[in-house]
């Protein structure tokens, strides 16, 4: 690397802001409050070195937004910025995803100023939340890397890298109705120095003797070869993002750029395992391995990377068998006491199916069922839908008239407001995880939902879940092959109002249910395999469907 590079730059740790060597930026002056069409200016939210961010409202719409400015003194006016933050603009409008923040519009002032109309995210940047509020811990700061994974992802998909990925540039947009102390989801912005990976139209932009980037988050190779990075530099980002949001500080620090450079190019990459106490050793490891100075030693896509966090996130299925609720025959439990408890369940007196001489019930004398296959025995969680929201449900089959697609409610789920989707099943053992939110139905009507498992044999089992405003009924119901069979009752409950979160666990032809991390003591005899899962409404109450994934036995060739 050019001496002369070193020497034109010091980093400002407080300020960690974006920088470019090589090039000065220009003085910044004190300019009129733009008058953008359409949109009504509230107040001045943030200013850095190129631009300032005013909150708003878009007076047709009457929609909350944040209007991005470029800063340029006319009189000096630099081409280079303003074409970056027209790039900037093209690129936002040509990204879909709910963890990336959007654009709604752009142009230019009367002053002829560049301003971007986007998303306003009524919350903190990361870095501020760590500064005021600490640490993370391992399970958010996970979820936060798999959520800009999956965005980052999505951007690389559509040819795009960010290479500026830092805390600053990932903004906290809050949850509704989240209560958890850490009750936001990861918006990823700053799109400014993003550009098409391999484009050479470009190459000017960033021309001779510029690194464009935060040194303390940038990757080696950025420094060295700006112009040759790829995909890699942002999961090296990302790993550093990871690594501060975990520890509560830059897992490079250095006041010079000698000093970062130096650390990053050198050494072993930093572990925050081995400086926070109580972190999974395995979480230390994926942060090492995406801090690893050579690319070629770091996740080598976000598929590879999102699939490690999977596991880690998992935690649900270890539920299973944990606390269990001994079957009770109980008659006439009223709403009240149903909606007190956390989890009541009760197996039905005597079933209601019709009758059906040619297909038997259910034994009565249940065999004694093996044990619930160990999580650490199957492989890691993997979601029953693609990432990737414009095919997310390009596997699963959609019966005439089903109305279903991804959910921007819920982070990476989907949402039902019509029909059935199913998709075939694998053989067990298995451990099926699940939350389901049921919408109550229009005029206080309780409308139903249900996640069920079709067998070889023809017969069925489903859980039918719903939502009357102050508990979720819920029932596990048997079909038949004979289409005029009536469902047979196997047991019904309650659970609280909001989500059921609900896991299946299959073992030699035995299904055990848990919901809300209470398991039923007894276990399903199923008279053959179960080959497909199916999601369903009945009603006009949508379903939000979250994070449906499922453990297999791994493949002895691996």
């Amino acid at each position: 690397m050019a001496s002369e590079r070193t020497a034109l730059t010091r980093i400002d740790s407080a300020a960690q802001k974006t920088i470019g060597t090589g090039a000065p930026e220009p003085e910044v002056g004190a300019l009129p409050r733009p008058v953008i069409p359409e949109v009504e200016l509230d107040r001045e939210i943030g200013r850095g070195g190129m631009g300032v961010v005013y909150s708003g409202r878009q007076t047709y719409l009457d929609r909350r937004v944040a209007v991005k400015l470029l800063l340029v003194d006319q009189t000096t006016a630099d081409d280079e910025y303003v074409r970056r933050f027209q790039r900037e603009a093209k690129i936002l409008a040509g990204l879909s995803h709910p963890h990336i923040v959007a654009c709604y519009s752009a142009g230019m002032t009367t002053a002829r100023q560049p301003y971007l109309v986007m998303e306003f995210i009524d919350g903190p940047n990361l870095k501020q939340w760590i500064a005021e509020h600490g640490p993370l811990p391992q399970r958010e700061a996970l979820r936060l890397a798999r959520e800009l994974a999956q965005a980052l992802g999505h951007a690389h998909s559509n040819g795009i890298i960010h290479r500026d990925v830092k805390p600053e540039n990932v903004l906290l947009a809050k949850r509704e109705g989240d209560n958890d102390p850490f009750p936001f989801q990861a918006k990823l912005v700053d799109l400014g120095l993003a550009r098409p990976q391999g484009a050479q139209g470009d190459m000017h932009l960033t021309g001779a003797g510029k690194v464009m980037g935060t040194p303390t988050t940038m990757a080696p190779e950025q420094f060295d070869d700006p112009e040759g990075v790829d995909f890699r530099a942002d999961i090296y980002g990302l790993g550093c993002v990871l690594f501060h949001a975990l520890t509560g500080r830059p897992a490079f620090d250095g006041k010079t750029l000698a000093q970062i450079v130096t650390a990053k190019v050198s050494g072993v990459a930093p572990n925050p395992s081995a400086e926070v106490g109580g972190l999974s050793p395995a979480v230390g490891a994926l942060v090492a391995d995406m801090l690893a100075k050579d690319r070629m030693s770091r996740p080598q896509s976000y598929e590879e990377l999102i699939a490690r966090c999977h596991p880690l996130l998992g935690g649900r299925s270890a539920a299973v068998g944990s606390r269990r609720l001994s079957w009770a025959v109980i008659t006439g439990v009223g709403v009240l006491a149903a909606a007190i408890l956390a989890v009541l369940i009760i197996p039905a007196q005597g079933g209601t199916r019709s009758a059906a001489p040619t297909t038997p019930p259910v034994s009565a004398t249940v065999p004694v069922a093996p044990p619930v296959p160990a999580p650490a025995a199957l492989g890691g969680p993997t979601l029953l839908w693609r990432e990737d929201v414009g095919t997310r449900l390009k596997d699963w089959s959609f019966a005439k008239g089903a109305l279903w697609a991804h959910a921007e409610e819920t982070e990476h789920g989907i949402a039902g407001a019509a029909g059935r989707i199913s998709r075939p099943l694998a053989a067990g053992p298995w451990i099926l995880d699940v939350v389901l939110q049921p919408a109550e139905g229009p005029d206080g009507r309780t409308e139903q939902a249900h996640i069920g498992f079709q067998l070889a044999n023809g017969q069925g089992i489903y859980v039918q879940i719903s939502n009357n405003g102050s508990i979720l009924p819920m029932q596990v119901w048997q079909t038949f092959p004979d289409p005029k069979a009536a469902p047979q009752l196997l047991m019904n409950g309650a659970l609280p109002p909001g989500k059921g979160h609900f896991t299946f666990s299959l073992s030699e032809r035995f299904l055990r249910i848990t919901a809300n991390g209470a398991a039923f003591e007894k276990a399903i005899s199923l008279a053959s395999d179960p080959t497909v899962l199916y999601l369903e409404t009945v009603g006009d109450a949508p379903l939000l469907v979250h994070d449906l994934t499922i453990r297999r036995a791994e493949s002895p060739t691996k």
